[in-house]
């Protein structure tokens, strides 16, 4: 389309949106500095819907889930607050549920503990397993300053 083609049903916006549709904008870039990651997550879809039965599959998966996230938090010098695992069952139904720890952490062994906990108490025993999820959120970075807990 062309501008005079525009005009008529955009007006004066016609050459704005001619303009931009093509890539035009003489408007300086602003880099707003590094991102700022909010959260981490593993997803793991199954070839086959696993059956409830199948319970230490499940809790494999979860924890290898956990142990990558784990190694991620590490790597990015990044702590977590809230745990969110996500379940889709066999008829594609999904639920999310979602704990926070008072105190954040780079655990990877508390990070199982939490993720198996709320996937024990909010999974349906009678339904098959399509996908299951992990997430941290409520990430702060590291500091040097440790906190008592930490030695508990």
């Amino acid at each position: 389309m062309t501008i005079p083609e525009l005009w008529p049903a955009m007006g004066r916006g016609s050459v704005w949106l001619y303009q931009r549709a093509r890539g035009f904008d003489e408007r300086q870039i602003i880099d707003n500095g590094p991102r700022i990651r909010k959260s981490i997550s593993k997803d793991r879809t199954f070839m086959e819907d696993v059956e409830p039965e199948n319970i230490d599959y499940l809790h494999d998966a979860l924890k290898k889930m956990c142990t990558r996230i784990g190694d991620k938090l590490k790597t990015k010098a990044l702590r977590f607050k809230t745990v969110t695992v996500k379940i889709r069952y066999e008829d594609y139904s999904t639920i999310q549920r979602s704990r926070s720890i008072p105190v954040e952490s780079d655990e990877t062994s508390l990070l199982e503990k939490l993720t198996i906990e709320l996937f024990e108490n909010k999974r349906n025993h009678n339904k098959s397993i399509r996908l299951v999820g992990v997430k941290v959120s409520q990430l702060s970075e590291v500091s040097e300053q440790l906190c008592l807990t930490e030695f508990l």
